[in-house]
């Protein structure tokens, strides 16, 4: 008995369709594939949804990081700024020993001038002309000092 209730859909489709012509066939056949045409391209806009979405809230996510890293850009400025800044102190600190060492060898000319002049004013003849040849000399290299 339960043989006789099993219908085999494969012998029963093929016994339908041979009863349908060729166009019958290909109008079915046109209506499945503009179905799964349709199909298809609903996902498709599904897809293209999701994606827009998707990217939307990516954009809005970096848009906020953007937002949060801009006080740390201004930071970043001033402190580029203040770094040039002790940059430009530095070499003039840098040039200090050298400044220092000409005002040093200065005083020390100068002295040794002021000494050629008392002993010039206590000496005479050629010896003081000579001392003032010396002083002349000591005030040359005291100006090319500075």
């Amino acid at each position: 008995m339960a043989k006789d209730n099993v219908i085999f859909l494969e012998k029963e489709s093929m016994s339908k369709n041979k009863d349908k012509g060729p166009e019958e066939l290909l109008k079915e056949v046109k209506k499945d594939m503009g179905k799964v045409a349709l199909i298809i391209s609903i996902m498709a806009v599904m897809l293209m949804v999701v994606f827009y979405f998707s990217m939307k809230l990516t954009v809005g996510t970096i848009e906020k990081k953007m937002a949060e890293l801009y006080p740390v850009k201004k930071q970043v400025v001033i402190l580029d700024k203040t770094v040039g800044d002790l940059q430009s102190r530095m070499k003039k600190i840098e040039k200090l020993p050298e400044e220092t060492r000409k005002m040093i060898y200065g005083d020390i000319l100068n002295e040794i001038s002021q000494k050629t002049e008392y002993l010039s004013q206590h000496l005479k003849g050629s010896q003081r002309d000579k001392l003032r040849e010396v002083k002349r000399i000591l005030q040359e290299l005291e100006t090319s000092l500075k």
